[in-house]
This record gives C-alpha cells, sequence and structure tokens, in this order.
C-alpha cells in the first residue's frame, strides 16, 4: 500500500544578547539582535515494508530569513559607536528519505536523511556613529547532505 502527505515545519528563533567588556580602561558594550525564521514544505510518499516498518521518499522546499543587528558603544569619552546590520534570504529543495519502527498502535520511532541545493543572498551595512562605512553583498549556493543523526520518539494522538 502507498500513501502520500503532505510534510511541513516552521521554526522561529529570536535572540537578544547584551555583553559588557572592561579592558585597556575602556567600557564597551556589544547588543546582539538575531532573528531566524525557516521553514519546509513537501511531500512524501509512504511505503509499508512491513506491519511495524514504514519507509517514506518525498521532496522539500525550503526557506530561511535571517536578521542580525549588532550595536557596540565605547563609553570611555570618545562616544564611537558602530553597528552591523546583516540581512539574508535563501531557498532550496531536495529530496528526503525516513525510515519508522512502529512499536505499538501510537508510539513508533524514526529517522530521516535529506539532500537539499540551497541558494542565499546576503546583505550587510556597518556604520560608525550613524555614517555608512562599507555596504557588502553576497551569495552562497551549497549542497548539504544531512545523515541521519537523530532517533526521534514519536507519541500520536
Amino acid at each position: 500500500m502507498v500513501r502520500v502527505t503532505f510534510r511541513s515545519a516552521f521554526s522561529v528563533d529570536i535572540t537578544k544578547k547584551v555583553e559588557d567588556d572592561f579592558s585597556n580602561g575602556n567600557f564597551i558594550q556589544r547588543t546582539i539582535n538575531i532573528k531566524n525564521t525557516e521553514f519546509r514544505v513537501g511531500f512524501e510518499r509512504h511505503i509499508i515494508l512491513h506491519d511495524r516498518i514504514l519507509f517514506s521518499y518525498g521532496l522539500d522546499f525550503l526557506g530561511l530569513y535571517n536578521a542580525e543587528y549588532s550595536n557596540v558603544e565605547n563609553f570611555n569619552g570618545s562616544g564611537i559607536t558602530f553597528t552591523s546590520d546583516q540581512k539574508t534570504f535563501g531557498g532550496g529543495l531536495g529530496p528526503m528519505l525516513r525510515l519508522e519502527y512502529k512499536i505499538s498502535d501510537r508510539i513508533f520511532i524514526s529517522s530521516e536523511c535529506s539532500f537539499y541545493g540551497f541558494y542565499s543572498s546576503a546583505k550587510e551595512i556597518i556604520r560608525s556613529s550613524g555614517m555608512n562605512l562599507t555596504e557588502s553583498k553576497s551569495t552562497n549556493s551549497s549542497l548539504v547532505l544531512q545523515l541521519p543523526q537523530s532517533l526521534f520518539f514519536n507519541i500520536a494522538f
């Protein structure tokens, strides 16, 4: 028996760090804000190999948005502030494979691997006390093989 299902994943990570540094008579404060959003959608086909073993294969589409802002302030009279503002957009696609073992009707373990082609574009602006120092753009293309790294313990309700 062969079945087809829709698969999806969505991840949001928001980080804010403030670091104080006092060295050589200078007090410096760094503020770092990171917002990272990733999503994955796709379809997979299931093949029942045994009454307890399921094999799945499919195709995923990926997306990424990452915004990173850092601010460095020197509080010892110079008043110099450095900021870095970086934004990255990316997308890709690739096949995936999963193997699942059914322990009971509602409990199973699984692991999966994937091979993704990914393209991203980034833009970074560095400022000193409000004035633009540099502006750079970069692109990155990569192939990423993700071998099984985790064994998932799943409970179905």
